[in-house]
Parts: C-alpha cells; sequence; structure tokens
C-alpha cells in the first residue's frame, strides 16, 4: 500500500462551524474539503458563521471536531468565478472555422480515453459532445 499524503496544514473552507469544531460544508465543499482537512497535522477551516456548541444537529455535521485545531470566521465572501448563464431564445453563437475544429479535435481526444464498460461523469459544455464520437461497440454509463 501507498503511504498517505500528510502535510503540515490543512486549510479549508466551510459553511457553518460550532464552537468545538464541528463543521457543516455547503455543496461540492463536502466532495474533498473532510479528506483535505484530515490530512494535515494542523487543521485550520474558515467558516461564514460560527454557532455555539450542540446548535448543530449531529446527523448534519460533515468534520467531527476532532479533526479541527482552529477556526476562522471569514468575512465578505465574493465569488468571483461563478457566473449565471442563461439560454437566451433566439441568440445564437456563431463559432469561427479554427475555433470550431479545435473544440471538436479537443472532444475527439477525450472520447478515445473511455474505455468499455467505464462509468462517464460528462459534466456540461464540450464533454456531453464526447457521447456524439463515441465509437460503436464501446458501452459506457454517462
Amino acid at each position: 500500500m501507498e503511504n498517505s499524503i500528510l502535510g503540515d496544514f490543512s486549510i479549508v473552507k466551510g459553511w457553518k462551524a460550532d464552537t468545538l469544531g464541528n463543521v457543516i460544508f455547503k455543496k461540492t465543499a463536502r466532495n474533498f474539503n473532510p479528506d483535505v482537512a484530515g490530512a494535515g497535522k494542523v487543521c485550520i477551516v474558515e467558516v461564514e458563521e460560527i454557532v455555539p456548541a450542540g446548535s448543530l444537529d449531529p446527523d448534519n455535521i460533515h468534520l467531527p471536531a476532532c479533526y479541527v485545531h482552529r477556526i476562522i470566521k471569514g468575512e465578505r465572501y465574493v465569488k468571483q468565478i461563478e457566473f449565471r448563464k442563461v439560454h437566451v431564445e433566439g441568440v445564437k453563437v456563431e463559432v469561427s472555422g479554427n475555433d470550431k475544429d479545435a473544440r471538436e479535435r479537443i472532444v475527439r481526444r477525450a472520447t478515445a480515453e473511455i474505455k468499455d464498460g467505464m462509468f462517464v461523469n460528462l459534466g456540461i459544455g464540450l464533454p456531453g459532445f464526447c457521447a456524439h464520437y463515441l465509437p460503436k461497440g464501446i458501452n459506457a454509463t454517462f
């Protein structure tokens, strides 16, 4: 077996914590933050809200206090990487010839990595076109 990664510090962002250090994450922060928190000698958690001990429902705690060494209440959360995109009826985006070729080349290359029996999470955007280029005889679950 491989040795696990152990860092000196783990710094994660949580949503809510109690004064003991039990943490609740929101949405996709639940994917890796609990694992990252456990992979450091000292775990520092920044949260949006700190509540009194016993206020959190034990069934909803994603990171127990035994992993948390420091809690910081952050301020002014602005998520500049998130943009709301909506479809507007009648608006069509034209793609120039070179960009269209490059996108198709990327999708074809990504599709070449899909093997028979794989489970594939395509997400949105370009990966969604992979199904169009999947060779016959390949059974993949999307």
